[in-house]
């Protein structure tokens, strides 16, 4: 396994971690939870800095459908760049 490659697999690991612990803690049961860290980096703003680092795509189903909370979402948006220093980007997939 490449270096980045693995990067990208413990980056999505960390990224689990914490959104199920936000949706244990808002009480959310879920069918499916898909995490995707891309392998290319895109330009962000964090404070009064830009940065070039991983997005990350999430996919939340409950009951077979696209979960959708705009407070929650707002949430794991900013916790987990936040939180993971090689994230800049949050997308969600509707």
């Amino acid at each position: 396994m490449d270096v980045e490659k693995s990067k990208i697999q413990e980056l999505e690991a960390k990224a689990r971690v914490l959104i199920l612990e936000e949706l244990a803690s808002s009480n959310i049961n879920y069918d499916f939870l898909g995490i995707k860290v891309y392998p290319f980096c895109s330009v962000g703003v964090q404070g009064d800095n830009r940065t070039y680092k991983h997005p990350v795509e999430l996919e939340i189903r409950k009951e077979g459908k696209i979960f959708w909370d705009a407070d929650f979402l707002a949430r794991l948006s900013s916790k987990i760049p936040n939180n993971i220093s090689e994230i800049n980007r949050v997308v969600y997939v509707i």
